[in-house]
């Protein structure tokens, strides 16, 4: 009776479904230490400077990382505190909604949060963002290859494939922080692929793609539900997986339902400026995708692997497509090749360029059908479901050539040090090209500097500061002519939360643009008149520091401002009331 009973509770020591999970969690914690020192490689100094210093890689980081520290930490202050100003954000003041002209990255709260509610230090949780973020995203593809394969330097290659692409540490990631957080990426991806998750999978499944859209509920939402979308399709098609291709597709409605209330709020706020699209720093026509081999080539694309990724690939599922790989051997080829192609088809755009010629692309005959896809500014961004793809392609190649050599020598220890060495030789070159920067885009993506480029981003408190830390009115800093200038004042304003005239985000609000042409003839009375009264201007802070002879004694003359504060940076002024 004994035995029965233990044969229907818990399993045994013995049996094969504990032993794995027991076997898995030591080569989980190894990918996770492994990837830890490689990001803390890759990126040193800046592991030792968490909390004082920023990622400097490209012009972008003083204005982007900026803006998710800030947003980061407007959200998370709100969210603790008064959940019901969280879209109210004090930037673009005196417009309603301010957040939504923002991506914001609710998803990525899940390591600034911590890390800012912990230390109040937004530098310190951008940090935890970035390099957290991509140690984790590292991480979970490296185990979820190794799983798949069942080779742990298959995973390693896999995750150094990610790492290794420019993309990552280099050309977006830095600037764009928030989009570290792609660890569910892998999870879904191998969810996705499973047939026996059952009802219990399958909502957790729809939990992931939430969470993942939660990042970016526009391109990273897409990178996710797009694919799994399409896997559930191809399952309907076919009576064998029937069920569950539509326990997948009912996962995806699921997600999208959750999600509802993002897109609705940002169709609102479309719906609310007509000339949205012409609303904001980046007017230019964006580039159109060369294919077929454009996104490859781009080094600041999600799918500019290093070439010797892609030569491992074609020689890998060359030896697959000869040798008749089936069953589990051939199903990491399957799903990466559909993370691949689908990542591919969504970074091309509305418009592609073939032969010369400008073509709709797939973006666009999808927008037919859903206009709001139109909104995608930059869809290169959904590319990085090609490159979660390319890793798993990756792993699936090394295995599958190591096992060749083992089939040709017939010694089966020849397969293990094929492995090693196949892998060896693949990072070797992968980290040369990383370094160097070679390829069609060389001159513009010069050498990789030594060591890892980092900026001081915050600074003791000053004078000024403490003043601003006293109640107070909306306040507008100077000067307003660049997005460095606007992040800049965004971030000061994390320590004083005061209403700020000033703003940067993906777009702006109709009437910002006509404030700013006031505040660029400050100290003018006419223009400080206007200020106060549609926006009750009430304090001013003004940056000296480029400012030429004579026009500091300019603004100390004006008889409508009174210095508060000045510190090395600058002169905070108090504005008179109006009559």
């Amino acid at each position: 009776m004994a035995g029965r009973e233990r044969s229907r509770g818990a399993p045994r020591d013995d049996d094969p479904a504990s032993t794995g999970a027991r076997r898995a969690w030591p080569r989980i914690a190894a990918a996770l230490l492994c990837q830890a020192a490689t990001v803390a490689w890759l990126t040193w100094p800046l592991p030792a400077m968490v909390a004082t210093h920023l990622a400097d890689t490209t012009l972008a980081c003083r204005f982007d990382a900026l803006l998710t520290a800030w947003a980061g930490a407007w959200e998370t202050s709100s969210l603790l505190h008064s959940p019901r100003r969280l879209l109210d954000a004090n930037i673009y003041h005196p417009a309603p909604h301010a957040l939504l002209y923002a991506e914001m990255a609710l998803g990525a709260l899940v390591l600034f949060l911590p890390a800012f509610a912990a230390t109040a230090n937004p530098v310190l949780a951008t940090n935890a963002l970035l390099l957290g973020g991509t140690t984790l995203t590292a991480a979970v593809l490296h185990a979820v290859v190794d799983r798949w394969t069942g080779s742990f330097a298959a995973g390693l290659l896999a995750a150094w494939t990610f790492l290794l692409t420019r993309w990552t540490l280099w050309e977006f990631l830095p600037t764009a922080p928030s989009y570290a957080v792609l660890f569910w990426l892998p999870v879904i991806a191998w969810l996705a692929a499973r047939r026996d998750r059952g009802r219990p999978g399958t909502a957790l499944l729809s939990l992931l793609l939430v969470l993942q859209g939660l990042v970016s509920v526009v391109y990273l939402a897409g990178a996710a539900m797009v694919p799994t979308a399409l896997l559930g399709t191809a399952r309907l098609a076919r009576r064998s997986t029937r069920a569950d291709g539509a326990r997948l597709l009912c996962a995806v409605a699921c997600a999208a339902v959750l999600l509802a209330p993002a897109w609705a709020a940002l169709l609102r706020v479309r719906d609310d400026n007509p000339r949205l699209a012409e609303q904001t720093f980046w007017r230019s026509p964006a580039a159109h995708a060369r294919v077929p081999w454009g996104p490859f080539h781009d080094l600041g694309s999600p799918l500019a692997v290093p070439p010797a990724a892609i030569a491992l690939v074609a020689a890998g599922a060359a030896s697959a497509i000869a040798r008749g790989r089936t069953g589990d051997r051939a199903r990491a080829w399957r799903h990466g090749a559909l993370w691949l192609v689908a990542g591919y088809a969504l970074s091309l755009g509305t418009t592609v360029e073939w032969d010369g010629r400008e073509v709709t692309g797939p973006l666009g005959l999808a927008a037919r059908l859903v206009p709001a896809l139109e909104a995608a500014r930059v869809p290169a961004r959904m590319g990085v479901a090609g490159l979660l793809g390319m890793g798993l392609l990756v792993g699936a190649a090394l295995v599958e050539l190591s096992r060749r050599v083992g089939e040709v020598t017939r010694r089966p220890r020849a397969a293990g040090v094929a492995r090693v060495a196949i892998a060896a030789v693949v990072a070797a070159a992968m980290l040369a090209h990383y370094r160097d920067g070679e390829g069609p885009d060389s001159q513009d993506h010069p050498p990789l500097p030594q060591p890892y480029p980092v900026r001081e981003a915050i600074a003791p408190p000053s004078p000024v500061d403490a003043a601003l830390s006293q109640p107070g009115g909306p306040l507008l800093e100077l000067p307003v002519a660049s997005p460095v200038d606007q992040a800049r004042a965004m971030f000061r304003s994390i320590r004083h939360g005061r209403p700020l005239l000033n703003g940067y985000s993906s777009y702006w609000p109709a009437g910002w643009p006509g404030r700013m042409e006031l505040a660029a003839r400050l100290p003018d009375h006419a223009a400080l008149a206007r200020l106060r009264q549609e926006a009750g201007l009430d304090a001013i802070l003004l940056r000296t520091g480029d400012l030429g002879a004579g026009e500091l004694e300019r603004w100390n003359a004006s008889p409508d401002l009174r210095v508060v504060a000045r510190d090395d940076e600058g002169v905070l002024f108090a504005v008179a009331p109006g009559p």
